[in-house]
């Protein structure tokens, strides 16, 4: 539905620019029910990972950081935390993509946050993500040995369960 959303804010063409990215936000600001107001802020997020890579998607996990910060900026035109966090959370969601991608991309990603609180919040998601799709005892090692020192220990307490 995004897409959608895009051509009602005015995008030429199917090709949204931020400024219309700030008019679609302003119609999920507009949704009263919380749930449907969040997985309208997500749904742009979501569409930001594609964007950033005019559209190409053979290689999610060679995102540069040029490109991992654009979406991370794009993210911000939401104005508002709840819109901010639900964008950014589900550009890691599809980042990650249940694991097919490789994890390299979804740690850059995270230490792009701009805040502190963005960034437990990015590595937290991430680490669910892992525990949930991953099946490697031995990646999931190797993500937890990869990630920023201040987040191996979270990383282990969620992710080095067994399988």
């Amino acid at each position: 539905i995004t897409p959608f959303i895009f051509d009602a804010a005015g995008a030429v063409n199917g090709n949204p620019t931020p400024d219309i990215f700030e008019k679609t936000f302003s119609y999920c600001k507009g949704i009263e029910e919380d749930d449907l107001r969040r997985v309208c802020y997500a749904g742009v997020g979501k569409e930001f990972v594609v964007l950033a890579q005019d559209r190409d998607i053979r290689a999610m996990d060679q995102m540069t950081d040029t490109q991992l910060e654009k979406v991370v900026s794009w993210c911000q035109l939401a104005g508002v935390d709840e819109g901010i966090r639900a964008c950014l959370l589900e550009v890691q969601n599809s980042l990650y993509w249940g694991g097919e991608n490789e994890y390299y991309v979804s740690i850059r990603y995270c230490n792009l946050m701009p805040t502190h609180e963005l960034q437990n919040a990015c590595f937290d998601f991430m680490f669910n993500n892992v525990q949930f799709y991953e099946r490697s005892n031995s990646v999931r090692e190797e993500i937890c040995q990869t990630v920023p020192e201040q987040f191996n220990q979270r990383c282990a307490a969620v992710i080095l369960s067994p399988v």
